[in-house]
């Protein structure tokens, strides 16, 4: 039984949301093992720490990071929660037609909302605070804290593939394009205020000059006539988001002896007053058979440790979790679609992260394929739905015709939460001993290093550098 009245509120308990030095603990339970967890377990376990991570799938990057775009933008800064947001989620839910262009930059996000949503009690919970946040005052504050978590990943990121000597292949640069003037217009200024209070170096390029530098743009459906212009981001970077994932689990695990549990579920969170003394898990076909019935089937086990993060995917809002780990999250869907390229067709294909921000699908050039992404879909239900399929297919396939055998894609549709002002959880609880690392939502990958970096320094106690990352802006008690 959880006995919560006792648990003293985290600011009474420490103002600075670190643990103090007598509380640091010794060894750590990482539950989760997709991007999120993974990049906590690294920078746990380089901090000293000996960690477990527990992964319900056969291996990292199963389901959610397989077709994630791999894009860590700097100057996509600002949070989900924001009125542009509710005014596409009213589109959506009005029934108005996915992927269109839109003129002007509040009217540039495309979320699609499932109308099963409005049946949902979980939504419904998620959405009013949703609104209220969008609409706060606090808004300024969310995206200043989302734009060090970003710069801090973004830092991190270059360190880690330096320093790790990570074989993972690195595009440098993301180009905006634009087909309507005043959208153009709005970004080029907005790029000038980053350059100018964040030092975000950028290029315009007008039509002659954009398919100069970029001259596969000439094989594509978009004549010099339909671009207004474009603006090149020097300092972005994007790279395959499974084989980055797989190398950090390879690098944890030969390097800094992460253990890592496959095919371990949790099932619930054991708590005795307010700590967490265990969490029960089944395992099937694990590596160890000693943790396997004698005919194969799922088996139970404790896993037991000084401190428990939870990188929870899904299971964020679930009755997996206690009560006081309970979050504002709802999940959202990502979708993208991923096609071979083949030697001949090199110079039809994009050489850096290509953005068409009217329709709002990333291009992102892998070494033998490409990805288009896009789209965030509320839904209470797992399938992928049909019509937004058809529409990528059909951007990606019009846009970029020759410069991947579009035909021959593979699908793909992840799902994450999202928390309900936009930014990661990144906390300790009311359970002294149980801490949050959730709710990215589907821009995971520019958030995972900074909110996996800042775990590790909230567990190596106060005085220990966040990167700048502000902390109390992401603690759990602002909901």
């Amino acid at each position: 039984m959880e006995a919560r009245q006792s648990t003293p509120s985290l600011m009474s308990r420490n103002p600075l949301y670190q643990v103090s030095e007598d509380e640091r603990p010794n060894s750590v339970v990482v539950v989760g093992g997709g991007l999120v967890g993974v990049t906590t377990a690294y920078y746990l376990a380089r901090a000293g720490f000996q960690v477990q991570v527990l992964e319900k799938r056969k291996n990292v990057c199963d389901t959610t990071t397989v077709g994630d775009a791999g894009a860590l933008r700097l100057v996509s800064s600002e949070t989900f929660a924001r009125p542009s947001s509710v005014f596409a989620a009213l589109r959506s839910l009005l029934g108005l037609p996915a992927l269109r262009d839109v003129p002007g930059e509040e009217e540039n996000d495309y979320v699609n909302f499932d109308r099963a949503c409005l049946r949902d009690s979980q939504f419904a919970s998620w959405a009013w605070t949703f609104v209220k946040k969008s609409f706060s005052s606090g808004r300024a504050e969310r995206d200043l804290a989302m734009r060090r978590l970003i710069y801090a990943s973004h830092g991190l990121f270059l360190s880690l593939i330096e320093e790790e000597k990570m074989a993972v292949p690195v595009t440098q640069g993301s180009l905006e394009i634009y087909r309507n003037h005043q959208s153009l217009m709005t970004a080029l200024e907005n790029a000038r205020v980053r350059s100018i209070e964040h030092k975000i170096p950028f290029e315009v390029l007008q039509p002659d000059e954009l398919y100069a530098a970029h001259p596969y743009l000439r094989n594509s459906s978009l004549p010099t006539e339909a671009l207004s212009g474009a603006i090149y981001y020097p300092k972005d970077v994007s790279v395959d988001s499974t084989l980055f994932v797989k190398e950090m689990e390879r690098i944890c695990r030969e390097k800094y002896n992460v253990q890592f549990h496959y095919n371990t579920t949790m099932k619930n969170v054991v708590v005795e007053e307010d700590r967490v003394v265990g969490v029960q898990t089944h395992q099937k076909h694990c590596c160890r058979p000693e943790f396997e019935n004698a005919d194969g089937s799922a088996s139970a086990r404790l896993f037991t440790a000084d401190a428990y993060v939870f990188c929870v995917g899904a299971q964020a809002s679930s009755e997996e979790m206690p009560p006081s780990l309970s979050l504002p999250v709802y999940p959202v869907k990502s979708y993208s679609m991923t096609a071979p390229t083949l030697a001949s067709a090199l110079k039809y294909k994009p050489t850096s992260l290509l953005l068409d921000n009217e329709r709002r699908v990333y291009y992102t050039p892998l070494s033998e394929s490409l990805r288009a992404s896009s789209v965030a879909e509320f839904s209470p239900h797992p399938e992928p739905t049909q019509e937004i399929v058809s529409s990528l297919y059909q951007v990606a396939s019009k846009t970029l015709p020759l410069a991947a055998q579009w035909e021959k894609s593979q699908m793909w549709r992840g799902v994450r939460p999202v928390s309900a002002d936009g930014l990661p959880i990144v906390s300790r609880t009311p359970l002294q001993n149980a801490f949050l690392n959730a709710g990215h939502g589907s821009g995971a990958f520019r958030t995972a290093l900074g909110s996996g970096y800042a775990i590790s320094s909230i567990l190596s106690g106060s005085g220990h550098t966040t990167r700048g990352v502000p902390l109390a802006p992401l603690h759990m008690e602002r909901f």
